[in-house]
């Protein structure tokens, strides 16, 4: 098997949350719920609710497996061909087959397929309201 391009495996818990059209400032944040949930999910737990635990790229085939306490319903691949500043990109956002939970419950992957000429992409899985990136 080749090796892939792109290959992370986290030793740190991470969870991001990246949000395409959300705006930029207190408010757009304080109006979403995943601030309030990672602070929910980590009172009195080390761990968010939801965090990263692989993402691999082979050509043009991208990965992710994320651990979550909550079921995932749905999955997405935000992409864009453009170069430049983010804010300033065309993000396209494609909908994929709904995030499969492995043997662990906690533990659901997602594949997609990274569209030629994409210069960057993400992600983002969905536990009803609440969005986290790859």
């Amino acid at each position: 098997m080749k090796n892939p391009s792109y290959l992370i495996s986290t030793v740190v818990i991470i969870m991001v949350s990246i949000v395409p059209k959300m705006g930029h400032g207190h408010g757009s944040a304080w109006n979403r719920p995943e601030s309030y949930a990672f602070a929910d999910s980590i009172r009195g737990n080390p761990t968010p609710w939801c965090t990263l635990k692989l993402a691999k790229q082979l050509g043009n085939s991208y990965e992710v497996t994320f651990r979550s306490i909550k079921p995932l319903d749905s999955a997405e691949l935000v992409s864009t061909t453009d170069d430049g500043i983010t804010g300033a990109r065309t993000w396209v956002q494609t909908p994929l087959s709904k995030p499969v939970a492995g043997k662990n419950s906690k533990i659901w992957n997602v594949k997609a397929r990274i569209p030629k000429g994409s210069t960057a992409w993400f992600i983002n899985v969905q536990s009803g309201d609440l969005v986290v990136s790859s």
